[in-house]
């Protein structure tokens, strides 16, 4: 009988370590899933100026040459 009693008590304390376990997992997975979730918005904002600061660059290019090409050069520069 002090055989089933032990192996009930040594159960009921693995299941219980266990549990704790599973629940600093969840606690651990949530703190991640938060921070991925962070991350991904910083990404997006990041993606967004690189966006802008391209468009902006291009068309200041765009301007630039085009101002060139305006500029009267041969016989139409006297």
């Amino acid at each position: 009988m002090d055989l089933l009693a032990e192996v009930i008590q040594t159960t009921a304390e693995t299941q219980s370590t266990h549990e704790q376990q599973v629940e600093q997992n969840e606690r651990e997975i949530k703190v991640l899933r938060e921070q991925k979730e962070g991350l991904e918005k910083q990404e997006k904002i990041r993606a967004e100026h690189y966006k802008q600061a391209t468009d902006g660059a291009n068309k200041a290019e765009q301007i630039y040459y085009k101002a060139l090409r305006d500029i009267p050069t041969g016989f139409k520069a006297l």
